[in-house]
């Protein structure tokens, strides 16, 4: 029996419950992650496929970076000119499309963020850096991905700080007899 407060995953195991999710939420919903190529790479996300969309146009964008409640974002100056105009004339709702590549699927995984601009400053003479806000809770895919990756981001972060300085104290209170060694690494 399924319950409706779980993920379930296609071999029909428990993944993630709604307590986990809304703690990935809660715990990191503020957090940004920057989306260079290894973000890209490990979240799937598909360059093609990522889009702010205002009524039938689209404009093709770059995601500098994101957070569970807004997106920092790159786009072309004419497409930018032509959302604003159509924004306040006709209060047409402003969707970041975003696209994610599946392993045994043959197509993207799709989301459409209902978002509103919060800022917008020049990048280049091209391109506009543009600050939307997420104007709902994002879906629960989308919280589990960002989530875990900032999650372990931080984790991450905070070993390196507790990482113990090799000095003759602390080579005599962990007995060692010397400082030197062999790294023996197998496959």
């Amino acid at each position: 029996m399924r319950n409706s407060n779980t993920i379930i995953d296609s071999m029909g195991k428990s993944l993630y419950t709604r307590h986990k999710i809304d703690n990935l939420y809660y715990n990191y919903c503020s957090e940004s992650i920057t989306f260079n190529k290894n973000v890209r790479e490990t979240t799937g996300l598909l360059l093609k496929h990522v889009q702010l969309k205002c009524g039938e146009e689209a404009a093709p964008i770059i995601i500098y970076s994101m957070s569970m409640l807004n997106v920092n974002l790159i786009i072309p100056v004419k497409y930018f000119s032509e959302f604003r105009k159509k924004n306040e004339k006709l209060s047409r709702k402003i969707e970041l499309k975003l696209g994610f590549g599946q392993q045994g699927s043959d197509g993207p995984l799709t989301f459409f963020l209902p978002v509103k601009i919060s800022a917008s400053k020049n990048y280049n003479t091209d391109n506009i850096f543009l600050l939307v806000e997420l104007i709902r809770k994002p879906p629960d895919t989308i919280i589990i991905m960002l989530g875990e990756l900032i999650k372990i981001n931080t984790l991450s972060n905070d070993r390196k700080d507790k990482r113990i300085q090799v000095n003759k104290n602390t080579i005599k209170k962990l007995h060692f007899s010397s400082t030197s060694g062999i790294l023996q690494l197998n496959n």
